[in-house]
């Protein structure tokens, strides 16, 4: 019995050393395996800080760009093509067991995996499958008993996109190893974890998205197994498996700015319903231990580098049952090279301009017109403009005015309105030589003054009918009044 109590030195009554077993499980098995759950959406977590006119963009780069993007990012992103991604973490903290153990413990760990391409679902889901391996390996103390475990996980992952709406499933299985460094000796175990979750969100975007507020709601099982051991003293120790429900309700704000940068602040509470140990020592119940609900909180910063790379850095902060520091970041790249594949109608493409009021869309041919460069919106739209040389001024005054004068002599008035540019003088050279040869003795004077004209705007030849009066509107047979550009 000694081997199992020991009420004078442990606030259990129990020895320290048959307790390492329900604390590995708790330490090195489910917290281990949580991690990995949360881990394992990788690409949501990324992917749902960018506006949903930035990643409405990238979707659709191949065809339109959208112009309601309230930051400067023009290129696709690197999550919405087939990538690989690394996610390290380290964390440091006391973690207080129900059932009166407090630990110590360093765990760390990184996950290694792959995203497929976002697919269009139809009825407007965008889907990705991920699929990642992941070491982990955790150093944890309490009572004069240490442990190093370390292990292994797979996984795989699936997430549905909706406009702004998002949810996602991972499952995940792996096993470890350890040893307890105890006052009898050093005690071998081993255990396999597994484990699935949902989460589930959604973007409420502030200010155009310059701010977004995104709640989420994750549910996890966790399944824990180490294997009956005898330990060094002799002492056979033989457990259930541990199952635990957790439900982490969160809350983050995230910024876009207009260099791109993407700062973030998050809140979660993690509840943890069952998950306590079942352990026997020899026969003899050991006390139930399990992980009190705690609170993390904290702020990280990502940016992506056009749409090949992206990173982040995280820091979070957690109270309650588990008290510590958690430091985590990640690194994105895409396979293959540039950004979709070409359309074969370049004129239904478009791409997007950086104006100091946002961004705007401009024909795909624009580059090739020259190097301006908007500074306002106005100033692309009088662009476009201009641009659409198909786009005819029609004078619909002028034969009207001259219809005034005397509309039975008239024959003839044509009036040819073509292609018109922004500054361009309109010079009839036409008109005076053709009016020379009605009287020419008759003529007394022809002004024709030609001011600028602006696209849309219409040209009204207001001394034209003046000037008529005064030549014999009996002779004239034609007047061809040909405007150029």
């Amino acid at each position: 019995n000694h081997i199992i109590y020991q009420a004078a030195s442990d606030p259990s009554g129990y020895n320290p050393s048959v307790l390492a077993s329900p604390v590995a499980t708790l330490i090195g098995g489910f917290l281990t395996q949580s991690q990995m759950l949360q881990d394992g959406f990788y690409h949501m977590n990324r992917y749902t800080k960018y506006t949903r006119s930035e990643r409405k963009a990238a979707e659709d780069i191949n065809k339109n760009a959208s112009v309601e993007a309230p930051v400067y990012q023009v290129s696709g992103l690197p999550e919405t093509s087939q990538s690989m991604w690394i996610k390290p973490y380290a964390t440091f903290e006391t973690v207080n067991l129900n059932g009166g153990v407090g630990v110590s413990n360093m765990s760390y760990g990184a996950l290694y995996g792959g995203d497929s391409e976002l697919k269009d679902l139809g009825h407007g889901y965008k889907g990705v499958a991920s699929a990642f391996i992941g070491y982990n390996g955790s150093h944890s103390s309490y009572n004069g008993v240490s442990m190093d475990q370390e292990g292994g996980a797979i996984g795989l992952t699936g997430t549905l996109y909706k406009g702004n709406f998002f949810t996602g499933i991972t499952a995940s299985s792996g096993g470890s190893a350890g040893q307890a460094y105890t006052p009898d000796g050093t005690d071998h175990f081993s255990m396999i974890t597994a484990g699935i979750a949902n989460k589930t969100g959604y973007n409420w975007e502030i200010k155009g998205g310059r701010i977004i507020v995104q709640p989420s709601l994750m549910l996890g099982y966790t399944f824990a197994k180490t294997f009956d051991y005898t330990n060094v003293a002799g002492t056979r120790i033989s457990s259930d498996p541990l199952n635990v429900i957790q439900i982490i309700p969160g809350l983050k704000i995230i910024g876009n700015t207009p260099n791109g940068w993407q700062p973030y602040a998050g809140i979660d509470m993690v509840w943890n319903i069952m998950g306590k140990t079942n352990f026997s020592a020899q026969g003899v119940r050991l006390p139930q231990l399990s992980v009190d609900p705690y609170v993390q909180y904290g702020v990280g910063l990502q940016k992506h580098w056009g749409e090949r790379f992206s990173a982040y850095g995280q820091v979070t902060l957690r109270n309650g049952g588990r008290t510590g520091v958690v430091l985590n970041g990640g690194f994105n790249w895409k396979f293959g090279k540039g950004s979709a594949k070409k359309s074969e109608n370049a004129s239904d493409k478009k791409v997007i301009k950086q104006t100091k009021s946002g961004n705007t869309i401009l024909p795909v041919n624009y580059e090739s017109q020259g190097k301006w460069e908007p500074t306002t919106e106005q100033e692309v739209k009088t662009k476009v403009q201009e641009m659409q040389v198909e786009q005819k001024v029609q004078p619909k005054t002028t034969t009207e005015n001259l219809h005034k004068v005397q509309p039975d002599k008239v024959q003839q008035i044509n009036v040819n309105t073509n292609k018109v540019q922004v500054e361009q003088k309109v010079q009839p050279r036409t008109t005076t030589e053709n009016l020379n040869k009605v009287q020419p003795d008759k003529v007394q004077q022809i002004n024709v003054n030609t001011n600028k004209v602006q696209v849309e705007q219409k040209v009204q030849p207001r001394t034209t009918t003046e000037n008529l009066n005064k030549v014999q509107p009996d002779k004239v047979q034609q007047i061809n009044v040909n405007t150029d550009k």
